[in-house]
């Protein structure tokens, strides 16, 4: 792939340059029209209790060392979720009245299990797994409101629903539990 720094073509064979192409090629495959510009072959190397990294200083890759975090690492995920909220491939709503008054449904795609636990009033419910053979039971027209239990599935289904010609599409932030977690507080007497 291309080095950033020298732009001459270098093997690098790291997770996390592979991991940007997947994401470009994903995006692509959904329409899309992203380039993968290339990698700094950001390493990190752990030889006892030495640790050794190096990477350019112009540009920032998040590197992945299984010694240090997970391939899924919260940073990683954090910052491509602003990444995506950055570039207008996603929009955020952390209100439900504020989506209610646009007209919004509200998806919940949670599994049925879950849902037994607590559901939004009124909601419609159709597991993410499903979505795809259900996706001609909403009306693409209309806003949506998506969430599941933290953000990450609803985030799939606002995807799945773009590509299926939906408009407007909003990921409700934090999905249940943080919607929980306001109904909670609200109901709790100030002490």
């Amino acid at each position: 792939m291309t080095h950033l720094v020298d732009h001459q073509v270098h093997f690098i064979p790291l997770a996390g340059a592979a991991n940007k192409q997947a994401r470009v090629i994903g995006e692509n495959v959904c329409g899309s029209k992203e380039t993968f510009v290339g990698a700094l072959g950001t390493a990190i190397v752990r030889v006892g209790d030495t640790v050794i990294a190096m990477t350019a200083l112009t540009e920032l890759d998040l590197a992945y060392a299984p010694p240090f975090s997970s391939a899924k690492d919260p940073v990683i995920m954090a910052a491509m979720t602003a990444e995506h909220i950055v570039k207008g491939d996603v929009q955020v709503s952390v209100s439900l009245e504020q989506m209610r008054d646009r007209g919004a449904v509200f998806l919940d795609v949670r599994t049925a299990a879950e849902v037994m636990e607590g559901a939004l009033p009124g909601a419609v419910h159709i597991p993410l797994d499903e979505l795809r053979d259900r996706i001609g039971e909403l009306d693409l027209t209309r806003p949506l409101a998506v969430y599941c239990r933290s953000g990450q599935r609803s985030y799939f289904a606002g995807q799945m629903l773009r590509g299926a010609g939906a408009k407007e599409v909003y990921n409700l932030s934090g999905g249940w539990i943080v919607q929980e977690m306001f109904r909670q507080t609200a109901e709790t007497p100030d002490r």
